[in-house]
């Protein structure tokens, strides 16, 4: 059986990592005799795999499996012909002077995760000491063909071990959630850093709006063993706090990778395909400025640097992208949290017959006799009654639906609760 690594030296960013479900089932991933399973962080929404493989086992996976799966992505004549390159390029160093370093000296960049090399080599061209390291060899061999050798496959720590550079530019796109522990690669990276420097970061969205409608399980980005991380705007702000960075920049882009992404994408929004959409491009754009697309593109900096982040952006991702669970998800965990209760009230007017088939535990109390739901127009009555657990002296947990909570709050005044009643909203 493979070794597994236990993520203990991770850090939880800000909350409690539980195991996700779908559908009441464990959102599990096997290779082989190797299973694992998905956790959530109930506060921010970071999603990682738990345990995670090897560090040995996942090299054998980029160096065999990797590249064979994504020879269509990563051909050296595709990549090495793409004509927007030179554009790629341009974006950048204007992204540099725009965020960061805007001196006279020759810029320094390090591409993490380079793949074939194509953005080195296209920076190098547009006078950029440029540089990159990458776990598959064979793409190291075959890019640096190109790239004079500027490629490496050994670790950041070792590749950088006696180096004096100092970088204006760090990239890692679509790298970070392969990486097993993103925090300790990017402090890595931050004592590289130039006291200007800025680190560019393209990571999949985990509140990409198609996944929260139709579940994990259909987000091909919830990919084992390839991707072992997912961010929010959130986690990914308190991941980057927690590297001693702070972001200058964060967005999602109203793009799609296929036509059949973006039919998905309008059926989440809309329920029609992108040819019934009056103005589909608008909607993108809406809901990009909500978080909701597939990438989040972050620009971060030291945290020392004397000029402030804006706080526009802390302000936006704080509040208005925020982490949201499902309610039933919510249900479940206020349900966890008090387990010695022997009846629970949840009062709602949500359609219930789905919190049977998607709350596991809401489900085990109905099975047990310890549930009762109430609408708020089947409260007041119910409340009333002088067999009613919130009368009697037994332990009573009440569940306030959040939509209703003042409405409840109300009525509830009008009643004399047992001592041990614990409300609770979600």
């Amino acid at each position: 059986m493979a070794k597994l690594i236990f993520p203990t030296n991770i850090v939880q960013f800000c909350g409690l990592m539980q195991p996700y479900s779908e559908k009441g089932n464990r959102f599990r991933r096997n290779i082989g005799e190797f299973e694992t399973h998905l956790s959530q962080c109930e506060e921010c929404g970071y999603c990682r795999y738990d345990p995670l493989p090897s560090l040995e086992d996942l090299s054998k996976f980029y160096q065999a499996e990797y590249g064979a799966v994504s020879e269509s992505v990563y051909n050296l004549k595709v990549q090495y012909e793409r004509p927007d390159l030179d554009g790629v390029a341009e974006h950048l160093i204007s992204q540099i002077r725009q965020y960061g370093y805007n001196g006279t000296d020759q810029l320094e960049a390090h591409d993490v995760g380079c793949a074939l090399g194509t953005l080195v080599y296209i920076l190098r061209k547009h006078g950029v000491n440029a540089t990159g390291t990458e776990i598959n060899t064979g793409w190291v061999e075959a890019g640096n063909n190109f790239c004079d050798g500027a490629l490496s496959a050994e670790p950041l720590d070792a590749y950088f071990k006696n180096s004096e550079r100092k970088l204006h530019l760090v990239t890692l796109l679509h790298t970070l959630e392969h990486m097993p522990n993103p925090l300790n690669e990017l402090l890595a990276l931050r004592l590289r850093l130039h006291q200007e420097g800025i680190v560019y970061i393209c990571v999949p969205n985990a509140l990409f709006l198609p996944t929260q409608v139709f579940g994990k399980e259909v987000d091909e980005n919830f990919i084992f063993p390839a991707h072992l991380h997912l961010f929010t705007p959130k986690s990914m702000s308190c991941l980057l706090r927690a590297a001693g960075l702070k972001i200058m920049h964060l967005e999602t882009r109203p793009s799609h990778f296929t036509e059949n992404g973006k039919d998905s994408f309008m059926r989440a929004a809309l329920g029609l395909d992108a040819a019934e959409v009056p103005d589909e491009a608008a909607v993108t754009r809406g809901f990009a400025d909500n978080f909701r697309t597939a990438e989040l593109h972050v620009i971060a900096t030291r945290d020392d640097r004397p000029e402030p982040a804006a706080p526009p952006i802390r302000a936006k991702i704080e509040g208005h992208a925020k982490y949201e669970r499902p309610f039933w998800r919510r249900i479940d965990t206020a349900v966890a949290r008090t387990r010695d209760r022997q009846f629970v009230l949840l009062i709602t007017d949500r359609p219930q017959q789905a919190l049977w088939e998607w709350s596991p535990r809401l489900a085990e109390l109905q099975a047990a006799d310890r549930l009762v739901v109430r609408t708020m127009a089947e409260f007041p009555s119910y409340a009333a009654q002088p067999e009613a657990p919130l009368a009697s002296p037994h332990l009573v947990q009440i569940i306030v639906d959040g939509k209703v909570a003042g409405q409840v709050d109300s009525l509830l005044a009008a009643f004399t609760l047992n001592e041990t009643a614990v409300r609770c909203e979600v």
